[in-house]
């Protein structure tokens, strides 16, 4: 079901520890999450650097813990902004164009869950989206659809994709929207498992995050707020609320939506 990471701070912050060398570092948890699941399926680095618009990605559908190039990688990023992933494939094989986090314009994000009944909700996910849009997906996942769908959400909203827009609000209110629509739509099976949507999404100077049937923690410090799957065991870590959805903004100030 993957797990992800994010960090959006006021200034550039080193990924080496959350990444590696703390006790519950993502590293550790592709190897074996607190559920006992493994996410060896490819992994993805995201970030933002100074006067450019719009992220870098680097990613390899490789296993984390055994793949070289994951680490060094880690030890050099320091960036403001940036969200990490590895995968546990679902939907989609496994490909480097199916591993997060996937990027447009000013945008990044990345998934933790599973749409299940994909086949049905899946068209209408699509549904809302401009040809334009559905044209970047360069994969076959659920969570790639669902970006383009968010980023279709925004743009009905008046966003210019293409620049950052430095309020959190948007950010919530699309995915507030899309998680209803998804409940709604995963409410007509039967519930043998529960849908989740632990979404991230960053213009790389505000971010959202949602929970929705997995696991979601965070933690600030001084400039700096983190957001993860699971607590990488330093620090003074919080539980994100279930069927919620953080907003960071600019200042670093956070605002909690319950659905």
């Amino acid at each position: 079901m993957c797990r992800h990471l994010a960090v959006i701070a006021r200034r550039p912050y080193p990924a080496a520890g959350l990444l590696l060398d703390d006790p519950n570092a993502l590293r550790v948890q592709s190897i074996c999450d607190r559920h006992g699941d493994c996410h060896s399926d490819g992994w993805g680095l995201g970030y933002y650097v100074a006067d450019r618009v719009g992220p870098l990605v680097i990613r390899r559908p490789a296993d984390a813990r055994l793949d070289q190039s994951f680490a060094a990688r880690a030890r050099e990023l320091v960036a403001p902004t940036w969200i990490a992933h590895v995968r546990n494939s679902s939907v989609g094989s496994v490909s480097e164009a199916n591993c997060h986090p996937f990027r447009h314009g000013a945008w990044l994000f990345s998934h933790n869950g599973t749409v299940t009944n994909f086949d049905v909700i899946g068209p209408r996910l699509a549904a809302i989206v401009p040809d334009e849009l559905l044209a970047l997906r360069g994969g076959t996942t659920d969570s790639e659809l669902i970006f383009v769908h968010v980023l279709a959400r925004l743009q009905r909203l008046g966003i210019d994709l293409t620049q950052p827009v430095g309020d959190a609000g948007p950010l919530v209110d699309a995915l507030v929207e899309t998680l209803r629509d998804l409940d709604r739509w995963s409410r007509e099976f039967p519930p043998n498992e529960k849908t989740k949507f632990n979404f991230l999404l960053t213009d790389g100077v505000v971010l959202a995050s949602s929970r929705w049937n997995h696991d979601l923690h965070w933690r600030q410090e001084p400039e700096v707020t983190v957001v993860a799957s699971e607590a990488t065991g330093i620090g003074a870590w919080q539980e994100v609320p279930e069927h919620s959805i953080l907003g960071i903004d600019r200042a670093g100030q956070a605002r909690l939506v319950r659905l």
